[in-house]
């Protein structure tokens, strides 16, 4: 679970890993690899026109700001301009909208949150980005103590929320609840 919260489900950055190597061995593996070191920028340098703004916006969301309004203060972006780089992010998949579950008119609503929903990109941002220097310098182990310190919450926020979710909407199949239910009484 910690290392797909870090790459994903990524081919590329899976062949990276070492099946016999404890997670943290992983990690440091992918933290001093260059491809994982560059990609983060090159994903978004290819895709998007204006790349400075979208990292700055990513970055804003990755650091816990993710209501338009403080994504366009951290991001230093006119607030007018944000839904459309928010619009851009989210036909590519990288940012999604998280409102309420129980709001009539979620597309209006003023509860809305934005969320990195990209794996790689949540983690680089969130751990790496800042770190890029020492990494470049091959100084793994002092960014480790900063991932290390707080990946567990990391996970529980990401990843574990969002493979509960996805588990709940499997159940939610009538057939499904209902054998989930009888289940709860063994």
């Amino acid at each position: 679970m910690t290392l797909y919260a870090c790459v994903g489900g990524v081919p590329k950055y899976l062949e990276l890993l070492d099946p016999d190597a404890s997670v943290e061995t992983n990690i440091k593996a992918l933290m001093g690899s260059r491809l994982v070191i560059d990609d983060a920028s090159a994903m978004l340098r290819d895709q998007l026109s204006e790349p400075k703004e979208y990292v700055s916006i990513v970055e804003a969301i990755s650091a816990g700001f993710n209501t338009v309004t403080d994504i366009a203060y951290l991001a230093a972006l006119d607030r007018t301009a944000l839904p459309r780089y928010l619009g851009t992010l989210r036909k590519l998949g990288i940012v999604t909208r998280e409102v309420p579950a129980l709001e009539t008119h979620p597309e209006k609503s003023r509860r809305g949150r934005y969320v990195i929903t990209d794996h790689y990109l949540r983690w680089y941002y969130k751990f790496l980005g800042n770190q890029r220097a020492s990494l470049e310098r091959g100084m793994i182990d002092v960014a480790w103590l900063n991932i290390r310190k707080h990946l567990p919450a990391f996970v529980g926020e990401h990843i574990f929320e969002e493979l509960c979710r996805e588990y709940f909407w499997q159940c939610t199949d009538p057939g499904r609840m209902q054998m989930a239910r009888q289940a709860s009484y063994w």
